[in-house]
């Protein structure tokens, strides 16, 4: 089974319209199968939790994880600063996925990698193939997306 992927975008001023604008077209490119991991991409120009909420309404209980940035490229075409959100669905297919965050690693940067390593690996559970992804985001409060 392979991985689909899917991506969205939108410059709507309403957090809540442009995270599910963004969600939904992302969502459309995965041939009806669930999505499974769910990137977003934004600015500090929306409410982080007004736009989470209508993201999720779109994508269920995927994983979801994601950083704010001063602009987002998608697709070839980049929104402006300060403005719009970028979102790339993806299915399974074979491999599994597993998340872990952390807050104000800046004290010990190696201690912290360690343990979010230890953390999203357990989450993902025993698997052939591994990956990290690690996004750092010093523009947003910190939260757990």
């Amino acid at each position: 089974m392979k991985v689909l992927a899917g991506t969205g975008m939108s410059t709507a001023r309403d957090a809540a319209d442009a995270g599910r604008e963004a969600a939904r077209a992302a969502v459309a490119g995965l041939g009806g199968q669930p999505p499974a991991l769910v990137i977003v991409f934004t600015t500090r120009r929306y409410d982080l939790s007004e736009l989470l909420v209508s993201i999720r309404a779109v994508t269920g209980s995927a994983i979801l994880t994601g950083a704010t940035g001063a602009g987002q490229i998608v697709r070839g075409e980049h929104m402006g600063f300060g403005c719009g959100v970028g979102v790339l669905a993806l299915t399974s297919g074979q491999y599994r996925f597993g998340l872990a965050s952390t807050c104000l690693a800046g004290a010990d940067l190696d201690r912290a990698g360690q343990e979010i390593a230890r953390a999203s690996g357990a989450a993902a559970g025993p698997s052939p193939y591994s990956a990290i992804m690690l996004l750092a985001d010093s523009l947003a409060a910190c939260r757990n997306w």
